[in-house]
């Protein structure tokens, strides 16, 4: 018999250095960016992510870091931007919604679909769950005219800061 999720997961370790809290855990679950299913007797949080490389005349977009509202910052290493896709959404209005979302971008920018890859690993985000990721990645060219030196995405529970790194690539 699956215990509660609330009582499954150790809490005291949300919220805390890189996880995030168990509210946002419930709040993805709520807004259907992923779905928990009971599965070989443990808790397993299914995610599908787009990642959008973003090239330019400036060089290639990364994420620099990410500041929460508590005054914890944490740095993923993640070229590009990413976004959770909703359970009824597809791949390429998902990676349109990050571009909007992320970047203020709602400019018709071309995307091109590179790969799908899957692969599992306990998240830093939500200790003791293991999450099991799809990820479509996509890449796209930027127009001068839609280059900004940063970006930053402003949600309620932290700001996503973007840069660009010098690249030779596209």
């Amino acid at each position: 018999m699956q215990p509660p999720l609330f009582e499954w997961l150790d809490q005291a370790l949300y919220g805390v250095g890189e996880a995030k809290t168990f509210a946002a855990l419930l709040r993805e679950i709520e807004q259907r960016e992923c779905e928990i299913i009971w599965e070989d007797d443990r808790y397993v949080r299914l995610v599908q992510v787009v990642l959008v490389e973003v090239f330019s005349s400036a060089g290639k977009l990364i994420e620099d870091r990410q500041e929460f509202t508590d005054g914890r910052s944490r740095r993923r290493g993640i070229e590009g931007i990413s976004e959770k896709r909703r359970r009824d959404e597809n791949p390429l209005d998902a990676a349109r919604r990050a571009l909007r979302e992320e970047l203020g971008i709602a400019a018709a920018i071309d995307l091109t679909f590179v790969q799908q890859t899957t692969g599992e690993k306990l998240s830093p985000s939500y200790p003791g769950l293991l999450s099991r990721y799809t990820k479509d990645l996509f890449t796209c060219y930027l127009p001068d005219e839609l280059i900004q030196p940063k970006y930053v995405e402003i949600q309620d529970d932290k700001k996503t800061f973007f840069v660009w790194k010098p690249s030779t690539h596209f």
